[in-house]
């Protein structure tokens, strides 16, 4: 990858829980994921092993962004819990 990121959109109908599992093997990893009106939900470097929970509080279209350097690894986002 270059210096732009890898961006994709996620369309949000629910308030919603997402969960974002990662494992780094190698390299660096940073995403960032924004609401419609540019508000960023959440900002992460440098992640290794972590499991994060993001609170989506009303329906909307996110913008996904990740940053991969040397990147050998995975990561996940999926609603995790419906919020009520």
């Amino acid at each position: 990858m270059n210096a732009e990121p890898y961006r994709f959109e996620l369309v949000i109908d629910a308030p919603v829980t997402l969960s974002l599992s990662c494992v780094t093997a190698e390299g660096r990893l940073r995403i960032q994921i924004k609401d419609s009106d540019e508000k960023i939900l959440f900002d992460e470097k440098n992640i290794d092993m972590e499991d994060f929970e993001i609170p989506i509080d009303t329906p909307d279209t996110c913008t996904v962004s990740v940053w991969a350097e040397q990147y050998y690894g995975k990561f996940e986002i999926k609603p995790d819990s419906v919020s009520k």
